[in-house]
């Protein structure tokens, strides 16, 4: 016999109808398993009714709201740590498949080549710079290496002047926090 219907009728009791209330009476006529559960439940539920509520200790509530806090901060560093690992093995993963591609690729000569091509070419393009800025202050005006100079001297004053300022606000007004 199936006894799981009866014991849900039993188990909810207040909220039954007529008819269930008719239909539970017959089955726990004839069923000494289902009326074994009616007397312990009823055991149960006058031990719940019958027992004192019991107020937490002093400081539980202050103490429980320090647990909470903590455990929750130590979930958010663990989150933090997990995340970043994640990122680093993902940026890795890249790194390394980008390797694998690369040197297959290409072959160690043309590897070779085009290093050696793409480091005398950044050479030349260095000395060339430094040939065309010779050639340029050698034909220019002598005033043009003075204007240079002095919009040097300009900015620079100019940044000194603006970090002197803000270190003597901070010195004197100090630092707003952003607390949330």
């Amino acid at each position: 016999m199936n006894h799981q219907p009866y014991e849900e009728l039993i188990l909810t009791a207040l909220q039954l109808n007529k008819a269930e209330k008719q239909q539970l009476s017959a089955h726990l006529a004839s069923c000494k398993r289902c009326q074994h559960l009616v007397t312990s439940w009823s055991a149960v539920e006058s031990a719940l009714h019958s027992a004192k509520s019991v107020a937490p200790a002093t400081g539980f509530v202050s103490r429980f709201q320090i647990y909470q806090q903590t455990q929750t901060a130590i979930a958010h560093r663990k989150q933090s740590i997990q995340s970043l690992i994640y990122i680093g093995i993902a940026m890795i993963a890249v790194f390394v498949a980008s390797i694998i591609w690369f040197f297959l690729s290409y072959s160690p000569g043309e590897i070779i080549v085009s290093t050696i091509t793409f480091f005398s070419g950044l050479m030349r393009s260095f000395t060339d710079f430094g040939a065309d800025a010779l050639m340029l202050f050698n034909s220019a005006s002598p005033s043009v290496p003075f204007l240079l100079v002095i919009n040097i001297i300009g900015w620079a004053a100019i940044i000194f002047i603006l970090w002197t300022l803000t270190i003597w606000r901070f010195a004197h007004q100090g630092v707003t926090q952003n607390e949330q």
